[in-house]
């Protein structure tokens, strides 16, 4: 049950091609795989740890090799988790991802952020969200009961620790479960993600009520979207031809009656956790809230559907219905969710369950295979 723990996340997914080894440091290379430890096995040299490894951290070999390294992190775990509790000291890694996240006593969850992958950002607001979040027991999230920094010094190693959540992510068993089980997380996927949606935003902070910040991330997602995709090589050259005649104007993707959403912005098979009751699936909690951040439901549909639910438009039909899907994004939904795909900031139509993307006619086609429903 180790992906019990909020996990480390998936940026070295986001930010890997193939392998790790092939990691760009550019948070629009991600290409949506499964296991961060395999890409991180083809590193062909494991560098030597230095007289202070937590300073080498800022390698990307080195961090690849040694983020998930037991003997190296047992004894900051436990000075780490002995600031705020008693503990017995049993340490285990929680599945692998993108920070080094330890489980101990099958109680508490260690996460620490490093320097790389905008670790420091991703604390804050991972931090921030699930601080915000505790107010709504609706919403199931582990909760943080501490926070704190490793070092005095840079890099500092921020950590969180979390409740230990004691189930399996939708990766591990994803293949026990029955389409009847799938269905059901769909629906009550979609009613917390409706609450989710509905909660009151502060008029400061790192979460304010406004929705400039995320117009101004789509315009320049729009103004990037060509290039990210001639580099990213998902789609096929005469696909990106159309992007610029296709895109919607950002005005087209944003409800002007809405209120800003919090979204948790990387809904994946990884971030959904569940356990067997009685032998039938239930859903458990919603993890890693690193990249959570204020946007719409577009947004937040792109991992879901095209990771969690991997392109099966049953499942999203079930999660809209339970969502409540406002009027305005029912109006040419197909185009405007193939428009935020497209400028998604990942490469969300890499992965191999979306292999017709390469034998689609046009955008339009694509946008019907992905979205139509």
């Amino acid at each position: 049950m180790q992906n019990a723990a909020p996990s480390s996340g998936s940026k070295i997914k986001k930010f890997a091609g193939a392998a790790p080894s092939a990691a760009k440091l550019s948070r629009g290379t991600r290409r949506p795989a499964r296991s961060a430890a395999a890409r991180c096995s083809t590193a062909k040299k494991k560098p030597v740890i230095t007289a202070n490894p937590l300073e080498s951290f800022e390698s990307y070999d080195f961090y690849c090799s040694h983020f998930t390294d037991l003997d190296l992190w047992r004894p900051n775990v436990i000075e780490t988790c002995t600031r705020h509790f008693q503990i017995q000291g049993n340490v285990r890694t929680g599945i692998p991802g993108t920070y080094p996240t330890f489980i101990v006593d099958d109680q508490y969850v260690v996460k620490f952020f490093g320097l790389l992958f905008e670790g420091h950002q991703a604390f804050e607001t991972e931090r921030e969200a699930n601080r915000l979040l505790e107010r709504y027991p609706s919403i199931p999230v582990p909760k943080v009961l501490a926070s704190g920094t490793l070092l005095d010094s840079p890099p500092y190693w921020p950590y969180l620790i979390f409740t230990y959540l004691p189930g399996f992510s939708i990766a591990e068993v994803e293949e026990r479960l029955s389409v009847e089980e799938k269905l059901f997380t769909a629906s009550e996927l979609g009613k917390s993600i409706r609450i989710l949606h509905s909660i009151p935003l502060p008029v400061s902070g790192h979460f304010q009520a406004s929705i400039s910040s995320f117009r101004d991330l789509l315009f320049k997602l729009a103004s990037n979207c060509c290039l990210n995709h001639r580099s990213w090589n998902s789609l096929p050259d005469k696909l990106v031809e159309e992007i610029d005649g296709y895109l919607l104007p950002v005005e087209k993707l944003i409800d002007p009656v809405s209120n800003p959403h919090l979204i948790h912005a990387d809904l994946t098979l990884d971030h959904l956790l569940g356990r067997f009751e009685t032998n039938s699936w239930v859903p458990l909690g919603i993890i890693d809230w690193g990249d959570a951040m204020i946007g719409n439901i577009l947004y937040e549909l792109v991992a879901l559907h095209l990771d969690l639910f991997k392109g099966d438009k049953h499942l999203l039909e079930v999660f809209l219905e339970a969502y409540k899907l406002p009027s305005f994004y029912q109006e040419a939904f197909a185009q405007k969710a193939m428009t935020m795909t497209l400028l998604h900031r990942f490469d969300v139509l890499a992965a191999p369950w979306l292999s017709y993307v390469s034998e689609a006619r046009s955008l339009d086609d694509l946008a019907d295979q992905l979205w139509g429903i």
